[in-house]
């Protein structure tokens, strides 16, 4: 699957008991009226239909979706992702052995117990053989928020099985791991993580991370092929939580990579003004989620927005409301590529933890701001739906390396760093190229080199600590046919099996020109130590034009390459560091179609696909001036917001002047 064949944008219903068929067809109505054409809906079955109250039953689900094709709303069925008690598991079912071993408090049930496994397929099988002809069916979101953790008998077994995939014999195990097994199934998941064990090898602990990772990404397909038995046909969606390269995904058992690669439709829950994470008029952050979340998926593959906070995360939530940025985050998702975009949820809750929280309407049904929000891009969407599928957002040239061994290797060996210490210098880097008006490509260290990304110029590798031998030989091979690099911090200082290299950066010290001597925190020269550390390095065929106060290098430069001695992200304006990485980036970058001028709260993208596509987003209280080049002469027209604009006609260029109005949108479509 390639594209939904227009873009999206809906929101969750949700499908309760003793709601009158005449409010749930009011809903579909006011849905529909503002130009939205999805709704996701939980549960996809209505046992309180059902004659004993608690058996399977359709019936007002049936309801719903002859009302959304009466309508034309598409449908998508949400499966697993909520309370089991609705789904595959109702209490008088539950026994004691399907509880999960789990502290994280996200599912009770065990879904590698034979039995649970069972109900799961069968209730899979039973929902798409009931709905797989509907008119209404768009798809069936296998997993909301993906995540799944626990330590029982079951998930020990797996893990072992797994351990003896990865590495074939015990030998090569306790080689890694620094222990003394004679048998994989003597493996125990109740001592990996004890301080002593530690001291060994954090490989056990990465290893579990790796194998839940992979776990969820087959709990997806199984999931899946048993919808495929008898619906071949509709789209299979997966949604992670936020981007794991913002957010500590690991924790929740997921890669977004892994996950993405088990369906068709890749999906991602985006909260800005919830759980504690307050960046709703930061359009930094947010491009990083929407760009992150999009780059995780295999190229071609649609990705979409599976939940978009609407309002209060609670009743009595505090710093947690939301006023004009509905119109703001969905237009900007779609300017980053997202094709679906769906709002958690139509109604404030009316029950539970979050009751009277989130909606797009009133506690009585009626729409209210953040409706109006949503229809102001609906009417856009609508109007140009071509141009809104397959879209490629042009990233200059250049690329950010998100390394998921470095986010959890860091987190292990800094575990109370407020926000991950590894996703702070990452996001600092992103927001260094955002500021310049870049979107980077985002990849892994192990994608250096594949088709996909071999238009890129510069290679960012923000405290790249983790380097696997095969991976440095890749950033080393892109050097040599002539792309840069750029490497700050602890630079390829261990293998994937964690072990220390001997002289860091190993073989890449070639092409960098330098090797780390020492790491030093805290660093007397309080000018260039940037989070209180500093990398002592020897420069052996690198330039550096300065040096600390101690006498050393702070930087290692060759033609290709620069390298700094600290942690740039945790400070991206040093005055000692932010000029020589900013010229190193615009003198690497592609700047046939670039942003020449925006401000720090404008996000600004040139798209290709169907027609080009220069688009922003405003968020800041005053109007922000935007410059951009783009390589076309074709006649344009403003598709979105009122923005006065000017045209500077190249004899094979544009620049486009324009002035985004406060908390507002724009976008020029060039035929």
């Amino acid at each position: 699957m390639t594209s939904f064949g227009k873009p999206l944008l809906g929101t969750v219903l949700l499908i309760e008991q003793d709601v009158e068929r005449d409010t749930i067809r009011c809903d579909l109505e006011n849905i529909a009226a503002l130009g939205m054409n999805l709704v996701v809906l939980w549960p996809p079955l209505s046992r309180w239909d059902s004659a004993d109250g608690v058996s399977v039953a359709f019936g007002t689900v049936d309801y719903v979706m002859d009302t959304c094709a009466e309508l034309g709303l598409g449908a998508i069925l949400e499966l697993e992702g909520q309370n089991p008690s609705f789904q595959f598991m109702p209490d008088y079912l539950f026994k004691e052995e399907y509880f999960s071993t789990d502290d994280t408090g996200k599912h009770w049930v065990n879904y590698l117990h034979p039995q649970v496994d069972r109900l799961i397929c069968d209730y899979c099988r039973e929902v798409a053989a009931h709905f797989k002809d509907h008119p209404a069916l768009l798809g069936y979101d296998l997993f909301n928020e993906v995540n799944f953790r626990s330590t029982d008998k079951y998930n020990l077994a797996a893990f072992q099985s797994w351990l003896e995939k990865k590495y074939g014999t015990v030998s090569k195990l306790n080689k890694v791991w620094g222990r003394f097994y004679s048998a994989f199934d003597q493996v125990r998941l109740d001592n990996l993580d004890y301080a002593y064990s530690n001291w060994s090898s954090l490989r056990p602990q990465l290893d579990f991370f790796d194998y839940r990772a992979d776990t969820v990404a087959g709990l997806i397909r199984r999931w899946g092929e048993a919808v495929r038995e008898v619906d071949p046909v509709h789209p299979l969606i997966a949604d992670s939580s936020w981007s794991m390269t913002y957010f500590d995904n690991f924790r929740l058992g997921n890669d977004d990579w892994k996950a993405a690669r088990a369906v068709d439709v890749f999906g991602l829950s985006v909260y800005p003004q919830s759980w504690d994470i307050h960046i709703a008029s930061d359009p930094c952050p947010l491009a990083q989620i929407f760009n992150g979340g999009r780059a995780a998926a295999p190229e071609g593959m649609p990705v979409m927005v599976s939940e978009l906070q609407t309002h209060n995360q609670t009743a009595l939530a505090q710093n947690s409301s939301v006023f004009d940025e509905i119109k703001l985050w969905t237009w900007q998702a779609f300017i980053h590529g997202i094709e679906g975009l769906v709002y958690w949820k139509w109604r404030p809750f009316r029950r539970g933890f979050q009751v009277t929280g989130r909606g797009m309407c009133s506690q009585d049904g009626s729409p209210n701001e953040r409706a109006d929000g949503a229809r102001a891009v609906a009417e856009v969407l609508n109007a140009h739906p071509e141009v809104f599928c397959s879209r490629r957002v042009l990233d200059n040239g250049v690329g950010i390396i998100y390394s998921a061994d470095t986010d959890s290797f860091t987190d292990l060996i800094l575990p109370d760093e407020p926000g991950g210490f590894y996703r702070a210098c990452f996001a600092g880097w992103y927001r260094l190229l955002f500021e310049l008006g870049i979107t980077p490509t985002v990849l892994r260290p192990q994608d250096v080199g594949a088709p996909r990304f071999s238009h890129l110029r510069l290679i960012v590798a923000p405290a790249l600590a983790v380097l696997a031998d095969s991976e440095t030989d890749k950033l080393a091979g892109f050097i040599e046919r002539g792309g840069r690099v750029i490497a700050d911090g602890r630079f390829a200082i261990v293998d994937e099996n964690l072990f220390a290299r001997e002289k860091p950066p190993g073989s890449l010290g070639k092409k960098f020109g330098y090797r780390e001597l020492d790491f030093l925190s805290p660093y007397g020269d309080k000018r260039i130590s940037i989070a209180g550390r500093f990398c002592k390095i020897e420069n052996t065929t690198a330039q550096a034009h300065e040096v600390s106060s101690s006498g050393d290098p702070l930087w290692a430069l060759t033609d290709n390459t620069l390298y700094l001695p600290v942690f740039l992200g945790h400070d991206i304006h040093n005055p000692a560091f932010r000029a020589l990485a900013e010229s190193f980036v615009l003198d690497s970058m592609d700047t046939s179609c670039r942003v020449l001028e925006k401000g720090i709260q404008t996000d600004v993208t040139v798209s290709i696909g169907k027609k080009t596509l220069v688009a922003g987003v405003n968020y800041g209280s005053q109007p922000q001036k935007i410059r951009v080049l783009v390589d076309t002469t074709s006649a344009c027209s403003l598709i979105a917001g009122d923005a006065e604009y000017e045209l500077e006609r190249g004899e094979s260029d544009t620049t486009i002047t324009a002035t985004i109005p406060a908390r507002d949108i724009f976008g020029l479509l060039f035929e």
